[in-house]
């Protein structure tokens, strides 16, 4: 039988998530022999778009090489809505970019001009 190694998350970081340090601060509490691992966000009021990209690319790293099965738990909306939408956004395989014209302009009347002309 597997135990669960319960980590909440208000007492790390408090009740707004905002940085990427913060999560790998989290992570670094996860003792390396438990297989269940879950995350308490209780009292947690506010996840910043960063730190929830963060939480996902070290929850999935922990999942798959480390054999780790990561569990949420008390999350409110927003968390769960903010940790939805950064899932939507992760393994994308191929990344569209377009190149941009860039253009320099030595007199702000010529950057004017250019506006205008547009």
């Amino acid at each position: 039988m597997n135990s669960i190694q319960k980590i909440v998350v208000s007492e790390n970081a408090k009740n707004f998530l905002i940085s990427r340090e913060a999560v790998i601060s989290l992570f670094s509490n996860i003792n390396g022999s438990q297989n269940n691992i879950e995350f308490d966000f209780a009292n947690v009021e506010f996840m910043s778009r960063s730190y929830a990209d963060q939480f996902y690319k070290l929850k999935s790293d922990f999942e798959q090489n480390q054999n780790v099965k990561i569990q949420i738990v008390n999350a409110n909306e927003e968390v769960i809505n903010m940790l939805q939408i950064v899932a939507q956004t992760q393994n994308v395989a191929e990344r569209k970019f377009e190149q941009v014209p860039i253009f320099k302009f030595s007199k702000a009347e010529m950057l004017s001009d250019y506006l205008f002309s547009i």
